[in-house]
């Protein structure tokens, strides 16, 4: 189970084209098994969550929730592990819970969770190593879900802090060199789920009784402004997301920016992009890194970490419903608008489960143990009905005679047709099989010129008879 994630994680980065902006990709690490026993009470499983990775020194340093230690890489591909217990007692069953990170000057910083006053702030001037010391004993304020922002011009330093379904995200500046606060709190954001439908509570974000709850903040500053980041609306649901808010200071005036939620992933057998953290690599170009839904064992059974690099002038991209048989962003301006505004699209469904495999074909009845097929009353037999329709399997027909007479299967189509167009950046493919990562890998290898896409278009506005 744990080699399928990986593999199929992967697939997002290997079916970017040549001029992808932002793609998802794991993070190859062996992250904790149970590590503490209250783990197991529910089932044994793998899980960590809440990852933050900070570059110091050309060097990347990840840490995430529960692993009694951390990562270093200099290349996003290798990671060596460093084993380091933070927490100075045994008062907590666990170890660091959503830890902050930061560099500043030639320390890098490292906070964890806490309501508090028990944790210290490390500090590390060679973190390849286990060399940490203690740079304050006691932080004067408790930091649930802690994020730090060091201003080196300035030489200023924020703390934002929270993690509540009732009370707002709070700000404050630390006095230096001192590490404490300066007394001072700001509210900084609250959800308004009444307006924002991803961050309503809920499987489906449509539960209106209980209010969503926001945490990870990430503060990142890029020309002049302040990009505050937030995950909602709870990090158990398929829809837990990262947004953004924009301000010309670091402690107020942050405003919802349109392109909400920036990160995010609902379907798939790993669900979920939220609660993360943006950094930029030796090379200067901006990623962020997430946290991603599993829930097979139990319902927090969720967190491999999963990367999107966005583009090294903006945070945006935006993941909407795409192929060739759901063209709707072509033609409600979608495509053309990501284009104009240099953002990211990302599509999802790009096979429109299944129909664009080549395994369903008109007059034949859908293959035994296929997910269209299902059984009578489940959502994959419901899911069949609606898609195995006469005007979709024609058009599935024509697209296949099309793929046949240029060397290729529909499947490789249906991927090349969607990376032909200049707004998409990568492609999301799910898989589960060998075979079918083999397919996709294969797939993202044919690329349309523009008279194979003006082609295939005409294929597709043939009349359906």
């Amino acid at each position: 189970m744990h080699t399928t994630h990986t593999l199929l994680l992967m697939l997002c980065g290997l079916l970017a084209h040549g001029q992808q902006r932002t793609y998802c990709n794991p993070i190859n690490i062996d992250y904790g098994y149970t590590p503490f026993e209250q783990f197991s009470v529910n089932g044994k499983h793998r899980a960590t969550a809440d990852p933050v990775i900070v570059n110091f020194r050309d060097t990347l340093f990840l840490f995430s929730t529960n692993q009694e230690g951390y990562w270093y890489s200099a290349s996003m591909l290798d990671w060596t592990f460093v084993y380091r217990k933070f927490l100075l007692d045994d008062k907590y069953e666990h170890d660091l819970n959503a830890p902050a990170v930061w560099a500043m000057k030639d320390s890098l910083y490292v906070y964890g969770s806490t309501w508090d006053l028990d944790f210290p702030i490390w500090k590390s001037g060679n973190p390849t190593q286990d060399e940490w010391e203690i740079a304050v004993d006691t932080l004067n304020v408790g930091a649930w879900d802690p994020a730090f922002l060091y201003e080196e011009a300035q030489h200023k330093l924020y703390l934002y802090r929270g993690s509540s379904n009732e009370y707002p995200v709070l700000g404050t500046e630390l006095h230096l060199p001192e590490l404490q606060t300066t007394g001072i709190t700001r509210p900084i954001m609250r959800l308004h789920p009444d307006e924002h439908g991803w961050e309503r509570f809920g499987e489906y974000n449509d539960n209106v009784f209980l209010n969503p709850f926001v945490e990870g903040a990430w503060v990142t500053k890029h020309d002049g402004k302040y990009y505050f980041q937030y995950a909602a609306p709870g990090t158990e649901f398929s829809g837990y997301a990262d947004g953004v808010l924009v301000s010309d200071h670091p402690l107020d005036g942050f405003r919802y920016q349109r392109h909400n939620p920036f990160s995010y992933k609902p379907g798939g057998f790993a669900r979920g992009a939220g609660h993360g953290a943006t950094f930029q690599d030796r090379f200067g170009q901006y990623w962020h890194v997430s946290t991603l839904v599993i829930a097979v064992k139990n319902n927090f059974e969720r967190r491999r970490e999963a990367m999107a690099v966005e583009s090294a002038h903006a945070f945006r991209a935006l993941q909407n419903e795409y192929s060739l048989l759901e063209r709707a962003p072509e033609t409600d301006g979608t495509l053309q608008a990501c284009k104009e505004l240099d953002v990211a699209f990302i599509p999802y469904f790009p096979l429109k489960s299944g129909l664009l495999t080549g395994k369903y074909r008109k007059g034949q009845d859908a293959p035994e143990g296929s997910r269209l097929s299902g059984v009578k009353g489940s959502r994959f037999k419901e899911s069949g009905e609606k898609l195995l329709t006469s005007e979709n399997l024609t058009q599935v027909e024509a697209l296949i005679g099309y793929a046949e007479g240029q060397g290729h299967e529909v499947l490789d189509l249906a991927f090349a047709y969607l990376l032909a167009h200049p707004a998409v950046a990568s492609v999301i493919a799910g898989a589960t099989k060998p075979a079918q990562i083999e397919g996709n890998v294969r797939a993202a290898g044919w690329q349309l010129s523009a008279e194979e896409v003006q082609a295939v278009a005409g294929v597709l506005e043939q009349p359906v008879g």
